[in-house]
């Protein structure tokens, strides 16, 4: 699990680099000319695909993170029923009660 998270991050911190290179106002450069797409000028057009592309890139891997976390904790998101949450003292709160009012 720890190699896919690893790879996970990777992934992430790519599409930073990514969007950072796209989006680097020389690169923006070369699409600041009179032309349209759809009739729209070729730079919103441009900037609004990079960006859709980013955003794909990165819900893909956050998709990915996801996946493991669930097959890493069996399927169950901690602090789910059954699972105990410690408190902020410490104390684990369980299911009888809270930690806070003493029950069990």
């Amino acid at each position: 699990m720890a190699a896919g998270r690893n790879r996970t991050t990777e992934r992430l911190v790519g599409a930073i680099f990514v969007a950072a290179l796209l989006l680097n106002p020389p690169v923006l450069g070369l699409f600041g000319v009179d032309a349209t797409v759809l009739g729209i000028p070729l730079l919103f057009f441009y900037v609004f695909v990079a960006w859709a592309a980013v955003i794909a890139m990165i819900a893909a891997s956050a998709r990915r993170l996801g996946r493991a976390a669930e097959a890493g904790s069996g399927g169950a998101p901690r602090g789910a029923a059954g699972g105990a949450v410690p408190s902020a003292d410490g104390r684990s709160a369980g299911r009888g009660g809270t930690a806070a009012d003493g029950r069990r």
